[in-house]
């Protein structure tokens, strides 16, 4: 078993390999092992991924990897010691440096996601919260969003205390947004949404997902109490995208105040 090294050894073994992704599936075996058996060499697990993360390799295995730890952790998450510390940097191994317009890492466990993004979320780490909508709203044009994606809707809306954003985190939320339906944030609260969309600022030139907003705004400005409150730059970002996209936009579904509004 790999456990019994040394912190240091292992690392020294792992980075200085011409064989890293071998070694790291070894690893992420025996990761894997001590995570489902809460075993005692767990412990060095932080330090170690805190080097990982430094170290800032980055592939495809090692994304698809660190996404499994998730589903491990979350999956054992009432036994483990230091999880939710483990989880994070689980996390921002995986997708902290990833480029996302090259992430092509197919991210197949589904289970506990509903968990991952209730820890995540109210762990009031904005780094970690711009982690896992990388991985699951990733920006490459050959990507799609994760499925369940919709989950974050209701935690979003909820992050008035961390703005102002970050740019990275500002720029993930604004691009789940676009994938988002709107109906999502409807059913959680209109005037909830829009004080979320004012936080953010978001103005024409910052170049949000073009469709997706275009629907989004579109619909939200159905709503009074969203025309009550809505920033005047929306306004601007609101016309100049539907009108990009008015071929594509069934705009006989928008009431004619709707239209009279923009």
């Amino acid at each position: 078993m790999l456990f019994p090294l040394s912190v240091l050894l292992l690392l020294t073994l792992l980075f200085a390999s011409n064989h890293f992704d071998q070694i790291l599936l070894k690893f992420s075996q025996a990761m894997a092992q001590a995570i489902k058996t809460s075993h005692p060499l767990c412990r060095p697990l932080p330090e170690l991924l805190e080097r990982l993360c430094n170290s800032r390799s980055q592939s495809k295995q090692l994304t698809e990897m660190a996404y499994e730890w998730c589903s491990l952790i979350c999956e054992n998450y009432s036994t483990l010691q230091g999880a939710r510390n483990l989880l994070l940097l689980s996390l921002e191994t995986g997708f902290r440096h990833t480029n996302p317009r090259n992430m092509e890492a197919k991210l197949i466990h589904t289970e506990h996601h509903q968990k991952l993004a209730s820890i995540v979320f109210s762990s009031g780490n904005g780094e970690a919260i711009a982690d896992l909508l990388c991985a699951w709203a990733p920006k490459s044009d050959f990507s799609v969003p994760y499925p369940q994606l919709g989950i974050c809707a209701e935690h979003l809306i909820d992050l008035h205390y961390l703005h102002p954003f970050s740019p990275r985190l500002q720029s993930h939320i604004i691009h789940a947004i676009g994938l988002i339906e709107y109906q999502q944030f409807e059913q959680i609260g209109v005037e909830e949404f829009v004080r979320l969309l004012n936080d953010l600022q978001v103005y024409a030139g910052d170049s949000p997902s073009g469709f997706g907003w275009a629907k989004i705004l579109l619909s939200t400005i159905k709503s009074s109490e969203a025309i009550q409150h809505l920033s005047h730059s929306y306004w601007k970002l609101a016309v100049e995208r539907v009108a990009y996209w008015l071929d594509f936009l069934e705009t006989s579904n928008y009431s004619p105040h709707t239209m009279v509004s923009l």
